[in-house]
């Protein structure tokens, strides 16, 4: 068990011990001693029990409340309320998911390619060449296997990619100017404004 000060319904102090306002005492007998010259010398008052009194404000808890725990009018404890998450804290999320989509490949034509930020480059490399030669072909390996490249096939790749990330960062930017407007204020919120505005 542990003991929570409690003020304005909660919980701003825990301690692992009681804190009293009268200490609890145990019954004492009176022990004296006859002095040489007849009188008594009391050696130790008697002291009567005395029950312990938490002090003004402290209760009784389970070892599971901690502070910040709120108290209701029935005497119940419970864990505060998430506090709603800052505009920093979504924003922070909503980058994770543009970052998750942008990565996570599409499929042109028939191809699964990869648009994670290394195999970017790759295709970006692909299109310098396509453009300075157009008899340049490759064979290039997709997610789902093995394709011959044309030139005019590896700009359409190229365009299809660049069109792919250029929408999810526009998806982000719609979606952060909805943050700071406070007209998205959660993650569910953010999921599904993100996948509006990327068209899907």
């Amino acid at each position: 068990m542990k003991y929570a000060l409690v003020t304005d319904g909660i919980v701003r102090t825990i301690s692992k011990v009681p804190v009293w306002s009268v200490s609890p005492q145990e019954a004492v007998e009176e022990i004296a001693e006859m002095g040489a010259d007849g009188t008594t010398i009391i050696l130790q008052p008697a002291r009567a029990a005395v029950a312990g009194v938490i002090a003004d404000g402290w209760i009784e808890v389970e070892d599971n409340v901690f502070t910040g725990y709120v108290r209701h009018d029935d005497g119940t404890l419970s864990a505060p309320p998430t506090p709603a998450p800052s505009a920093d804290e979504l924003k922070a999320y909503l980058a994770s998911i543009r970052f998750g989509a942008e990565t996570g490949g599409l499929v042109v034509d028939t191809m699964e390619i990869a648009t994670d930020r290394d195999s970017q480059g790759k295709i970006l490399a692909a299109r310098v060449k396509a453009g300075a030669d157009a008899d340049f072909t490759t064979t290039w390996k997709a997610l789902n296997g093995w394709f011959s490249l044309d030139a005019a096939a590896i700009v359409a790749m190229s365009d299809a990619v660049l069109a792919h990330v250029a929408t999810c960062f526009a998806a982000e930017e719609t979606v952060a100017a909805a943050i700071d407007a406070g007209e998205v204020t959660t993650q569910a919120a953010i999921d599904a404004a993100f996948a509006a505005a990327r068209g899907g």
